[in-house]
């Protein structure tokens, strides 16, 4: 770990224990100032940035310290306790059981990172951090805990369970063949879903489908997968031979909600934003962030995609 690349692979789950509880256990990185450094490595600075590193992609707040004003400098000081605290509240361990939330990346919170980092972006590329990470064997009796992208499992991974029938398997993402789930909630103007309609989905002249929305206005269909755009038809009154309301909608890969694009596309759909999508920040999008902001006790109301904003905001749109 001394040389530490740019883009770092999973944190060392086993070195993060409690000292004493296995031969290459150094301890949990938490706030020196707190009270609460145990790690006795030498590489603690590294590792740090590495939390870090992975706090900041997940879209957790780290303040604006460091070298390029992200948080990540090294230092396990109170905003990253925090930030640490934050992902421990909101995330389980292996074995489905809550994290403490105690500040400390011990082995229970630096697993739970590093599977929570299986498919994720790094620093918004196009890169993922990794595809594939397991749980060390140590930390589970030898049960093999694997998490990893769809896309890596579509393509034949071959997973070896060893000697024993347990274990889990979590896949980041869908599994993709030749469908794919397309889930909408629908709400008419008042805010009120439109419950137990009659819709249909077409794509073109290939695909058709006709169902009712459920009691909640929710529509769950497949679909095929290459579908870029399709027409969603909604009669909206209980007589069939109204004329249905009409949604062209774009099922193409929305763009990464930091970017104003994306967060224009997001905003739109959940209703904050009547304007046309943007590349750049403009005022009626700043105006529908701040729109967005003030249904949410916990985000401040900036105008402006921090990180917090954005992540509540992939919380809301992306199902």
């Amino acid at each position: 770990m001394t040389d530490q690349p740019d883009k770092p692979g999973p944190l060392p789950a086993l070195k993060l224990c409690n000292a004493g509880e296995n031969e290459e256990a150094l301890g949990a990185l938490g706030n020196a100032s707190a009270g609460k450094m145990y790690y006795s490595g030498g590489d603690r600075g590294e590792l740090v940035r590495t939390v870090q590193m992975m706090l900041r992609d997940l879209l957790y707040d780290l303040g604006d310290t460091g070298p390029e004003a992200d948080g990540v400098d090294g230092i396990f000081g109170k905003k990253t306790e925090d930030a640490v605290m934050g992902f421990q509240k909101e995330n389980k361990d292996w074995d489905d059981t809550p994290l403490k939330i105690d500040g400390l990346v011990g082995p229970r919170t630096s697993d739970a990172l590093n599977r929570a980092m299986v498919g994720v972006l790094y620093d918004s590329t196009e890169a993922t951090w990794y595809d594939h990470y397991q749980t060390p064997k140590k930390l589970v009796g030898g049960e093999p805990y694997h998490a990893i992208t769809s896309g890596l499992l579509a393509d034949g991974l071959s997973i070896e369970p060893g000697g024993t029938k347990h274990g889990r398997l979590f896949i980041i993402g869908q599994i993709i063949k030749k469908t794919r789930q397309f889930k909408v909630r629908m709400i008419d103007p008042y805010l009120k879903p439109y419950a137990n309609k009659t819709y249909r989905l077409s794509i073109g002249e290939e695909f058709k489908h006709e169902g009712r929305t459920g009691p909640d206005g929710t529509i769950d269909e497949e679909i095929p997968f290459n579908a870029e755009q399709l027409d969603l038809d909604i009669w909206t009154e209980y007589f069939d031979d109204d004329i249905p309301t009409r949604w062209n909608i774009d099922i193409g890969r929305v763009p990464d909600e930091t970017t104003p694009e994306g967060a224009s596309i997001r905003l739109r759909n959940l209703g904050y934003y009547s304007g046309e999508i943007v590349r750049e920040m403009t005022g009626p999008l700043r105006d529908a962030i701040e729109l967005f902001q003030w249904d949410f006790e916990d985000l401040e109301i900036t105008g402006a995609l921090d990180p917090p904003t954005c992540k509540k905001l992939k919380e809301q749109h992306d199902i």
